[in-house]
């Protein structure tokens, strides 16, 4: 974990406009260590310290989320009522440069809270919790790419309302954390 961990690193310093290393619930757990409402099953307290320094010493080089035009990449997904009402954010605004700099303590704990389904007491998790089965109506007029629910392959479900349906248009949500089942790489080609 750590010798993967420090490659990754590695990659990122090395292509920092090319690559980009968005926060997940396992990796949060080590940065914020001392605060056990960021443990989740997996920590290995033998490694922790040393995966809190490492975190901590490069912090500055990950992020919650990442958007391209209508495409946003983050860890567990964005569900459209957690946006709006749990995080209170503004959907006539660049979303990802919302969700990576909240404005006050309502918005960072709005980004870590635990859905039911997931062991917490939230009705839906924020975008390093939620599970796929909260993402049922996602963010309205954008494409996610999610990881955090495992898949067996690449899993693409498109939703869509009557109002996005009058402009013929659609969400789609691709699940695509299924690195131990590729046998090529995942590349993503988003039109700009």
């Amino acid at each position: 974990i750590i010798n993967n961990l420090n490659e990754i690193i590695t990659l990122k310093k090395e292509y920092l406009d090319k690559v980009i290393l968005l926060w997940g619930n396992h990796d949060l757990m080590y940065y914020h260590i001392n605060d056990l409402d960021f443990r989740c099953s997996g920590f290995r307290p033998e490694i922790g310290l040393t995966l809190y320094e490492i975190f901590s010493n490069n912090n500055k080089l990950f992020q919650y989320a990442h958007q391209i035009n209508n495409y946003i990449f983050t860890h567990a997904g964005i569900q459209n009522n957690w946006f709006t009402t749990k995080f209170k954010g503004n959907i006539n605004k660049n979303i990802a440069d919302q969700l990576n700099n909240p404005i006050d303590r309502g918005q960072f704990k709005a980004l870590h809270q635990v859905g039911y389904r997931r062991g917490g007491y939230s009705d839906v998790g924020g975008i390093v919790w939620c599970d796929k089965n909260e993402l049922t109506k996602p963010l309205k007029n954008y494409n996610q790419i999610v990881g955090h629910t495992h898949t067996n392959e690449v899993k693409e479900f498109i939703f869509s309302s009557d109002k996005l349906n009058k402009f013929n248009s659609k969400n789609i949500v691709y699940f695509c954390d299924c690195l131990d089942s590729l046998s090529k790489p995942l590349i993503f080609k988003i039109n700009d």
